[in-house]
């Protein structure tokens, strides 16, 4: 479960960074419509990769116990 919740955790990431990178890539004069929609997809990306993030230290700690 450990793995599973590591490997999770680095997908999330790599999903965050290419969304940071659109983001970047868009710039201040890209379409606002996009903007949005990418801001909007990175939010969810972070909420979900600080949930992950949670769940594998909580695995972590029941696992050195």
């Amino acid at each position: 479960m450990l793995s599973q919740a590591e490997r999770e955790v680095a997908a999330l990431e790599r999903r965050r960074d290419e969304l940071a990178e659109q983001l970047a890539a868009a710039g201040p004069a890209g379409d606002h419509e996009e903007l949005a929609r990418l801001g909007t997809a990175l939010a969810e990306v972070q909420g979900q990769l600080s949930e992950a993030e949670e769940r594998w230290l909580s695995l972590a700690e029941e696992s050195e116990s």
